[in-house]
């Protein structure tokens, strides 16, 4: 147990954890105090709760293995030893939840059809892989992440040139997601070239467990950490707006 949680705070893995807990609950405050949301707000905050839950439970492996697999004795030597298969569909997940919110908030209907198929295709091609790759259980399966990642990236683009040639670009600083999309995109452009080399993240390689492990943190907090600051410019936009009609009516 002593060594377990001396690995958490040696390789700082809370404050990932921490970073996700924080977005969730500023996502729920959100929706207790803002009089008017719309479903995907609420969706998204039941995503992000979800992502702490699924980090939360990830941590199977590492506790295991401290443990010297006495509480979980079936695990030893099992495909489920290692936590590869639990992450391998948990990226499917956010990816695929992403790309569903992008297309209800694309409004350009040849943007939408694009963000679906591709969506759908992407869907059919990590089912494939996670089937026959023989990747499932041993590694992240690397071409699911490279097509993830390209799917993300083109899709939060369109979303964004959407907003250009929709005119709503002057209401940036006001939207939840615009902020959300912005920490998806850097996150995806910095974490997943990285994972590539996921390979070499054995006992043996200290430097690269160090890199890997301090650049995904960093990511993580830049993540959630807009996340939390778009809950709060919106709420604040929104109390703005109310307080505006308030006097106006007097």
């Amino acid at each position: 147990m002593q060594d377990y949680l001396d690995f958490l705070v040696e390789r700082k893995v809370y404050v990932s954890l921490l970073m996700e807990f924080l977005a969730a609950l500023a996502g729920s405050l959100y929706l207790i105090k803002a009089q008017s949301f719309g479903k995907l707000r609420k969706q998204f905050v039941w995503f992000l709760w979800s992502v702490f839950i699924i980090d939360i439970l990830g941590g199977y492996s590492i506790w295991a293995y401290f443990d010297d697999y006495q509480t979980f004795p079936f695990l030893k030597d099992s495909l489920f030893t290692r936590s590869f298969w639990w992450y391998n569909l948990a990226k499917v997940y956010r990816i695929i939840v992403y790309c569903y919110l992008l297309y209800y908030l694309v409004r350009e209907a040849y943007l939408r059809n694009f963000i679906k198929w591709g969506t759908i295709l992407f869907i059919i091609y990590a089912v494939y892989n996670m089937v026959f790759s023989g990747q499932f259980f041993t590694t992240y399966i690397i071409s699911t992440i490279i097509a993830g990642t390209f799917l993300i990236v083109v899709c939060v683009f369109l979303y964004f040139y959407d907003m250009l040639v929709s005119r709503y670009i002057t209401g940036f600083s006001r939207n939840l997601f615009n902020y959300v999309f912005a920490g998806v995109l850097i996150w995806y452009l910095v974490i997943p070239p990285i994972e590539i080399f996921v390979n070499h993240f054995i006992e043996e390689n200290e430097l690269f467990i160090e890199v890997f492990a301090t650049v995904l943190r960093y990511a993580n907090i830049l993540l959630y950490g807009t996340c939390i600051l778009g809950f709060y410019m919106e709420y604040r936009s929104k109390k703005k707006s109310i307080t505006s009609v308030e006097i106006s009516s007097k």
